[in-house]
């Protein structure tokens, strides 16, 4: 009878650790949930705010071609007059389209 209360007992300890390895790995699961969310979250806003800024630069250096090759224009024309003014009166005429 000693020897059937010794199994007893053998066989809760072993099932009373059996489920302490279980409880630890329930409490390593919520742990690790509870470190995902905020994980995901601030994964989630990084990536938006890098995806933002790549499209404000893309627009930023399309702005800058644009302007390069407006002010480009303004400057061919600039020196296109200032040819044209330094030109003798008959060949000015000559040159200006008439109205």
């Amino acid at each position: 009878m000693v020897d059937t209360q010794e199994h007893r007992a053998e066989d809760r300890i072993e099932r009373a650790e059996q489920l302490g390895r279980e409880a630890a790995s329930y409490w390593q699961v919520a742990l690790r949930g509870m470190f995902a969310l905020p994980n995901a979250t601030v994964l989630s806003l990084s990536s938006a705010v890098l995806f933002v800024s790549g499209l404000a630069e893309q627009s930023f250096r399309r702005i800058e071609a644009l302007s390069g090759r407006i002010g480009n224009e303004i400057s061919r024309e600039l020196k296109e007059s200032r040819q044209a003014s330094a030109l003798p009166e008959g060949e000015r005429a000559r040159r200006q389209p008439s109205a």
